[in-house]
């Protein structure tokens, strides 16, 4: 399945995996989504430009655990789920 940019986008804001009081992603997401990130882009700050940049690029490596745990915490849209 083929992303959008704009959910390609989301999936990367969503992995900033509690790096600050303004992302209040829920426990699931963070424990979901979090391998992704370490192992996707975490020579990336949380929450930069280049860390978004580096999800959006590898975007379809996300896994399905997260996608799902995005879908069901309404991040991103739910034709998504795998």
């Amino acid at each position: 399945m083929k992303f959008a940019t704009s959910t390609l986008a989301a999936v990367a804001a969503t992995l900033v995996i509690a790096s600050s009081p303004a992302f209040a992603y829920t426990e699931d997401v963070q424990k979901k989504c979090q391998d992704d990130y370490l192992k996707l882009c975490s020579e990336f700050p949380p929450g930069s430009s280049d860390m978004r940049k580096c999800m959006e690029k590898k975007g379809k490596q996300v896994s399905d655990r997260c996608i799902n745990a995005l879908v069901d915490a309404g991040e991103i849209d739910k034709k998504l789920r795998r």
